[in-house]
């Protein structure tokens, strides 16, 4: 098995998000919504890797329609969410040494080797859930009169909910603009090929 580019960028991205730790959990927002977000990007890069040197691991019938490696990773995003948890990967090395093999792994890993397998319907019910997920917290953290995080301010706390309010935004905008562009272009692509065709002929 070779090492692909992909997965020398996800080491590559654990390593800067472990020398600059201090930094950026200093901040919840830079925490949770950077430093995060990396992890699980890095651990989707390293599945991509994987998965295309042991295509055995995408072809499994444990996980069969990724239902197994996508339910593995919303239960790890949705453990990863919770204040607590926070607490503690930012208290006990324990709970950093966990954080930075689980998320990678458990939520990166899993949804590269998964996506590709769920269908359309299941994609749309998980970015659904996604955005409702960031919607909640952010209403969470935005409305709630005492800290969640005994490691952060009450306002960095609300700065994190507006963040959070912003992100669900963006996402959804960037997942529903295909809905509405690929629909136009649909109808008139036979009509152009048709043309083209009455053209060459």
């Amino acid at each position: 098995m070779t090492l692909h580019r992909p997965w020398m960028t996800a080491l590559l991205i654990v390593m800067l998000c472990f020398v600059f730790r201090g930094m950026l959990e200093r901040h919840p927002v830079t925490h949770i919504v950077v430093q995060l977000s990396a992890l699980v990007v890095a651990g989707w890069l390293a599945g991509q890797s994987l998965g295309g040197a042991l295509p055995a691991l995408r072809l499994t019938d444990w996980n069969a329609g990724g239902s197994v490696g996508i339910l593995v990773a919303l239960f790890a995003g949705a453990f990863w969410m919770l204040p607590r948890n926070i607490d503690w990967a930012l208290g006990q090395t324990s709970g950093e040494f966990a954080k930075f093999v689980s998320i990678p792994l458990l939520m990166g890993v899993s949804l590269a080797l998964s996506w590709s397998r769920a269908p359309a319907l299941a994609k749309c019910l998980i970015k659904a859930n996604a955005v409702s997920m960031l919607l909640s917290l952010s209403w969470v953290y935005t409305t709630a009169p005492e800290r969640l995080c005994n490691n952060y301010l009450l306002g960095q706390q609300q700065e994190l909910g507006s963040v959070l309010l912003w992100l669900a935004i963006v996402i959804s905008v960037i997942w529903s603009v295909p809905l509405f562009v690929s629909q136009p272009l649909a109808k008139h692509r036979p009509a152009n090929i048709q043309t083209a065709r009455g053209v060459s002929t």
